[in-house]
């Protein structure tokens, strides 16, 4: 963890780079390491996703917990997706038009179908908290992994007062397979909010790597569960 002095940033009108689009989709159930197929399919229906550097994939996530019903913790297990489970894709804005040739059509996600219906543009909000589910950075331990979240996010002149990081994950790339932590920023100004979430930290941002959201005050964190 680390952690200075608390700031308020002004509230300040931003107009960002890029947009996240969501698809209503129809599928009942994903495995939960589904990043890999997820990039493929998006990747053979728009090949130019791998030359646009700004470009992101949200993995799909259900419920994590409710009526009983836990996440698997096998990558292999199967995800049960609700009428409410949106894909999201974070893009520039000059591909937004672009964005609307992925209505109704179905992408094949190995032996799964995923059928993509219609979207939304949801422009990029400035919060000062932002979490990621995935940061592809390699560390022996939390805080070299901190460390160098800090010097990446330096470099893109970005500063964080107030970090926090969550257990270790998995997300398969291929044959092999990424060891990633989740992160949550607190504190954020306005500008570095935005900055953030269009330059994303560290690489595989076709993986939902690298991909933050915003979140409610890490002041609110009650335990390091909130950022698994």
């Amino acid at each position: 963890m680390r952690w200075e002095d608390p700031t308020t940033p002004p509230p300040i009108a931003i107009t960002a780079q890029s947009v996240d689009v969501r698809y209503r989709i129809r599928c009942p159930a994903l495995p939960v390491d589904h990043a890999h197929v997820l990039r493929e399919a998006l990747l053979e229906f728009w090949p130019w996703l791998a030359e646009e550097d700004s470009a992101g994939i949200h993995t799909i996530h259900g419920a994590e917990s409710g009526n009983g019903w836990i996440r698997p913790e096998d990558p292999a297990s199967y995800l049960p997706l609700s009428r409410r489970t949106r894909l999201v894709l974070r893009l520039p804005r000059p591909r937004v038009e672009t964005a609307q040739e992925l209505c109704d059509t179905t992408l094949q996600l190995g032996p799964d179908t995923l059928e993509i219906q219609d979207a939304q543009l949801h422009p990029l909000q400035v919060h000062e908290t932002a979490f990621a589910r995935y940061i592809a950075i390699e560390a022996e331990n939390e805080d070299d992994f901190l460390a160098e979240c800090a010097a990446q996010l330096q470099a893109l002149d970005i500063h964080a007062p107030r970090m926090l990081a969550g257990r270790m994950h998995t997300v398969a790339n291929g044959q092999t397979s990424l060891l990633c932590r989740s992160l949550m920023l607190d504190g954020l100004k306005p500008q570095d909010s935005i900055r953030l979430q269009e330059l994303g930290l560290g690489p595989h941002r076709l993986l939902g790597c690298g991909l933050f959201l915003p979140h409610k005050s890490i002041a609110a964190v009650g335990t390091a569960a909130e950022l698994e």
